[in-house]
């Protein structure tokens, strides 16, 4: 009976003890929670929820507190106060009617909807009477349909557009600076006016002819591969082309273009459309035919060729575009296509910046070790075989902001990812100074290690002709050394820091496979101060900021400077050693010759 007893005393605790624990706290503060939870999806990967009213209420108070321990430092004039008055004021006129105090919650949810793809929504919420800040009005107040999704051609790889509006930040702004009344501010924003207005812009018009979204259009054609230089390398890529696309409300700006580029080949196309065309020579392995449309309906394209702004155009007309696509189709399904914009990125852009990516890499290892660190972080965080899709749409509702997409990626994948990267990068952005000044260092060494070798040979060369050295010019000097000094070593001739590829066994030496330059020099007798005067030294760019340099007498020393010549090392080298004028006649003639 007593086990009985205690048993279900047992049992009676945990159930209190449970039921406790599983009653739901109700928050005493109002939140805006539900509201923001409405826009989300619930039972993803990914889920979030921030109030940021406590934070945002207490802003402007920080600020004045700020102010008042500025204005209390010592040895401030009373103008220094004027203007740091005037600063902190008009930081709290911006915070306060930005809008940024409306926020009321951000949200952000993630979850799959196929084995492929994961709706992402963030939602930046404000209770429906507090937009007042100008951050509510920055966008059309209501969705609508977007008619710059309808001219993305078949091949787009990128694009995006918004109808944010430029001139109304623009004067919300000026209006801010008028009331706290800066008059430098003042001053410059009405010399850019007038400067504008000088070269025949009229900022408000310009501004004024904006007339609903804008956007850009970035095109991959993949039956085309062009070679395009990308920090120093020929990368092959799908043909791109290029489109700045908007809406507008009259022909200023084209008219402006017209005016600008008076080179161009204006038309009046058939239909009334006007276009400017300019045809640029080929330097790169793309079609450069920059080209201006200006459409009836008041479309203005600007597009890197003729091609593309045609096919823009079409696109528009027959509906054969991007959004006609069946895998456009099954990226956008659940997604509102009205809107106040709208973001793409199809896989071939994605995959086209991983193919660079490792193209760079990969040609990079053949020069720089190091780069073996950049393709571990990318290889780790498999960013180089990633491909990704998006395809989102952005809302300005009556209760907030909100961007609702289809993505390959999830939104907590993105953000964890970026989290466990951020600190690897600084970690190496802290490390690879510290090892990119080690390597050079050790490359400075051996540098100097060849010149001693050469200055070696130069000697022993020396005493088999008489205390003469080899003649000046065109690596000749090197082809006559060679057998003195172990150049049968073609390393020694250049130098590591040096982008010169070696010369090849059984080539003889040139300016262009070597790496040093040789000033020539008298008979060893007729040379008063050997270890002052130069006769060998690194070309002016091997490394940075640095040159190594062998004297007569054979040893060698490095110098820290900005070096652009021969010229400029000796004039270096002559307010160290003080040269005679005779030695310092001598010298430059050599040096001229050498930087001719």
């Amino acid at each position: 009976m007593k086990k009985l007893l205690n048993g279900c005393l047992g049992l009676l605790m945990v159930a209190i003890l449970t039921g406790c624990m599983s009653k739901k706290i109700t928050s005493a503060k109002q939140t805006s929670f539900d509201a923001v939870a409405e826009k989300l999806n619930p039972g993803g990967d990914f889920y979030m929820y921030y109030n940021p009213v406590q934070v945002l209420s207490g802003l402007e108070e920080s600020i004045k507190q700020l102010q008042q321990i500025v204005l209390a430092m010592p040895d401030v004039s009373s103008e220094d106060k004027t203007n740091i008055d005037k600063g902190f004021k008009l930081g709290s006129s911006i915070i306060k009617n930005s809008g940024i105090t409306e926020i009321s919650g951000l949200g952000l949810s993630s979850i799959a909807i196929n084995d492929r793809l994961y709706r992402n929504t963030i939602f930046i919420h404000h209770y429906a009477e507090a937009n007042k800040g100008i951050l509510w009005k920055l966008f059309n107040q209501l969705p609508k349909a977007q008619r710059l999704l309808k001219l993305l051609p078949a091949d787009t790889a990128l694009a995006g557009a918004t109808d944010f509006k430029t001139k109304r930040l623009l004067d919300w702004l000026e209006s801010e600076f008028n009331q706290v009344n800066f008059p430098q501010i003042k001053t410059k924003i009405a010399e850019a006016r007038a400067q504008a207005l000088k070269n025949g812009i009229d900022i408000d018009k310009l501004l004024s002819s904006f007339n609903g979204q804008y956007g850009i259009i970035i095109t991959l054609d993949p039956t085309k591969i062009s070679k395009i230089p990308v920090q120093g390398n020929m990368l092959d890529v799908p043909r791109p082309g290029l489109a700045l696309v908007t809406e507008v409300g009259d022909d200023y700006i084209f008219e402006l273009l017209k005016a600008k580029l008076p080179m161009a080949k204006f038309t009046l196309l058939k239909g009334g459309n006007k276009q400017l065309f300019i045809q640029l020579p080929k330097m790169i392995d793309v079609d450069l035919s920059p080209t201006v449309i200006l459409t009836t309906d008041g479309l203005l394209i600007i597009a890197s060729n003729l091609e593309l702004a045609n096919e823009i155009i079409a696109t528009d007309k027959n509906g054969n575009g991007l959004l006609a696509t069946d895998k456009f189709k099954q990226l956008a399904q659940g997604i509102p296509l009205q809107g106040n914009g709208f973001e793409f990125i199809g896989p071939r852009f994605s995959k086209i910046i991983a193919d660079i990516q490792k193209q760079i890499i990969n040609k990079s290892l053949e020069k720089d070790k190091t780069a073996k660190l950049g393709k571990m972080v990318l290889n780790k965080f498999n960013l180089l075989g990633s491909v990704m899709e998006t395809f989102g749409v952005t809302q300005n509702t009556p209760t907030g902001l909100i961007e609702v997409n289809n993505s390959t990626a999830s939104q907590g994948t993105v953000l964890l990812l970026q989290a466990a990267i951020a600190p690897t990068a600084i970690m190496a952005g802290m490390l690879l100074p510290a090892l990119n000044a080690a390597r050079e260092k050790a490359r400075r060494i051996s540098c100097a290690s060849n010149l001693k070798q050469i200055g070696l040979g130069l000697s022993r060369y020396a005493v088999d002709n008489d205390n003469a050295y080899p003649t000046a010019g065109e690596a000749i000097w090197l082809n006559k050394i060679k057998t003195y000094s172990g150049l049968r070593d073609s390393n020694i001739s250049c130098c590591p820091s040096s982008n010169i590829t070696p010369v090849q066994k059984g080539q003889p030496f040139t300016q262009a496979n070597t790496s040093y330059i040789y000033l020539g020099s008298k008979r060893i007798s007729d040379i008063l101060r050997p270890s002052y005067t130069p006769i060998v030294m690194d070309k002016p760019g091997n490394h940075t900021k640095y040159i190594n340099i062998l004297f007569v007498d054979g040893h060698v020393a490095g110098f820290k400077g900005q070096f652009n010549n021969c010229t400029d090392v000796i004039n270096m080298l002559n307010k160290k050693y003080h040269y005679k004028p005779a030695e310092l006649k001598d010298l430059l003639s050599r040096a001229a010759k050498c930087d001719q």
